[in-house]
């Protein structure tokens, strides 16, 4: 029936659709993830985004529904309203524009009688954009932050590192040698080490392996681990003394999770989709989105790095 379809829509351009290709949410949903997985003017991490929101959320919580009865208050009540319980509401908007997208897409190639979104806003959902404390470090204020930074020593190699892949001050204290792969290009940190208790493997650029090549030949010492502390039983830098070098550093006017929170900004500013980002500074996600990006994500991260290191390039960070 669609062949038929499609055979006349291309015979007669001016001819409408006389049918809808789907029926329920779910149908137009598949539909959209498939199209966007072989459509090679889509990035991966576009892709990721996609496959998360329709199987992950959209789905299990609309799926059922049919098109030609969809509405406002269903869309509110099933998704809208819970995800922002649990979601940031820049992911909540990310969701619903994914499928506000999936929806145009399909109508604009006649697969659909009637889009019913189209007139849709996220604003009508009730969503109130808060102004949360202001950012200790703006991202207007990258360069300056950088060239305030000492050329050598331990202090400003910790906050190039969490500048670089926007580790928590614990998990850069616990870094080792040996996680560091040059082969492939990996820096991974085992899940006893972080906060979220899961391995994080973070991608390394060329001028990440450059700076931690050079820091282990600045080393005071021999040691598996980047930040060795005083004693002899391999124990890492005491975090009270590693904040009391960072604050030298920066007079008292930003913290070590100021730095965190910049570089999450500045793949904002780069356009990196959201859980790209969210998943290369650890934040812990939920569900289907953790499974779904455990096994998808990890070009798109490589991509995120190197866009995001040639930026700081430019910024004369890796000096």
């Amino acid at each position: 029936m669609f062949h038929t379809m499609k055979t006349n829509l291309y015979a007669n351009p001016t001819t409408s659709a006389a049918i809808s290709r789907f029926a329920t949410v779910a149908d137009l949903a598949a539909w959209f993830v498939d199209r966007a997985s072989k459509n090679p003017s889509v990035g991966a991490s576009r892709r990721a985004v996609i496959s998360s929101v329709m199987t992950g959320h959209v789905v299990p919580r609309l799926g059922h529904l049919q098109i030609e009865t969809f509405d406002r208050i269903q869309l509110d009540e099933l998704l809208i309203q819970p995800l922002k319980v649990a979601y940031a509401g820049s992911y909540v908007r990310v969701m619903f524009t994914t499928l506000k997208q999936a929806f145009k897409a399909a109508e604009a190639l006649g697969l659909l009688l009637v889009n019913p979104t189209a007139s849709w806003l996220f604003k009508d959902f009730g969503h109130t954009n808060y102004q949360g404390k202001k950012a200790a470090v703006p991202t207007s204020s990258t360069a300056a932050l950088i060239q305030s930074l000492p050329p050598t020593g331990r202090g400003q190699m910790m906050i190039r590192i969490m500048m670089m892949f926007g580790t928590r001050l614990h998990e850069t204290l616990s870094l080792r040698w040996s996680w560091i792969d040059a082969g492939t290009k990996t820096l991974t940190i085992p899940a006893r080490y972080t906060k979220t208790r899961e391995a994080l493997t973070l991608p390394l650029s060329d001028q990440a392996l450059a700076l931690f090549n050079t820091w282990k030949g600045q080393a005071l010492k021999r040691s598996a681990l980047l930040f060795p502390g005083r004693g002899k039983g391999g124990s890492t830098l005491d975090p009270s003394l590693a904040h009391k070098e960072i604050k030298a550093i920066s007079g008292g006017s930003w913290s070590a999770h100021d730095i965190r929170k910049l570089m999450r900004s500045i793949l904002a500013d780069l356009g990196v989709e959201w859980m790209t980002a969210e998943r290369l500074i650890n934040h812990k996600l939920k569900g289907l989105d953790a499974v779904y990006i455990h096994s998808q994500i990890e070009a798109s991260k490589r991509q995120a790095i190197a866009d995001y290191h040639r930026h700081l390039e430019a910024l004369d960070f890796f000096r």
